[in-house]
């Protein structure tokens, strides 16, 4: 018997875990508790009391189970949550890579290219949008509203952010898109987005609906 095969149990009980008695009786030829031990102290499980019961759960699977059941820690981990997402976005402005800012040129001289008056009318309302509303503060917001509603796939509908930034800021849809669609060219290597939803930005023809963190 190896590790791997009580890590690999354990984790078939998801967030509902697994009665260490349970353990015992399926593992009666193995020093399990010696195994349990040892697992424990590498943060590759966790055990808690359910009842009267010891429960064990994979490291992952035991903060999905605290995150639905217990109130006051996922208030406290949402906390730290939002304070390690604005140090992360402040190094990230401090630290402004070369590839960052030739990803705004670029856009910029986007904005100014135009095939005829219509086209250079739209671009120049879409800058005016973008640069309405503070492009770091857009980041921050933007960041907690999708680490909120993130499950299991981390993918999130755009709309759903859309809404919940509309409440805190009154920020009008065509403002909240052309944020999106600048932030994610300029992040393509932190942001990922999939084709579907209901609302979204056009990629390549086709309307990209939902987000991600990579």
């Amino acid at each position: 018997m190896s590790n791997s095969e009580i890590i690999n149990r354990i984790s078939l009980g998801g967030t509902d875990g697994v009665k260490k008695v349970e353990l015992r009786k399926e593992f009666q030829n193995a020093p399990i508790d010696d195994v349990i031990e040892s697992l424990l102290k590498s943060g590759e499980i966790a055990m808690d009391k359910k009842g009267t019961a010891y429960y064990l759960w994979r490291a992952d699977n035991y903060l999905e189970y605290l995150l639905t059941t217990d109130t006051k820690f996922k208030l406290l981990y949402n906390g730290i949550e939002e304070v390690k997402i604005l140090l992360e976005n402040s190094n990230r402005q401090s630290a402004a890579t070369a590839d960052s800012i030739k990803a705004q040129h670029r856009f910029n001289d986007t904005l100014n290219i135009s095939e005829d008056y219509g086209n250079s009318h739209n671009h120049g309302l879409e800058s005016d949008l973008v640069n309405s509303f503070d492009k770091s503060k857009f980041r921050q917001e933007f960041d907690l509203a999708l680490r909120r509603h993130s499950n299991s796939s981390g993918w999130v509908p755009l709309s759903t952010i859309r809404e919940d930034m509309k409440k805190k800021y009154n920020l009008k849809h065509d403002e909240f898109y052309a944020q999106v669609e600048v932030m994610t060219n300029e992040e393509y290597d932190t942001y990922e987005l999939s084709t579907g939803g209901v609302e979204g930005i056009t990629v390549r023809g086709l309307l990209h609906g939902f987000v991600r963190c990579i």
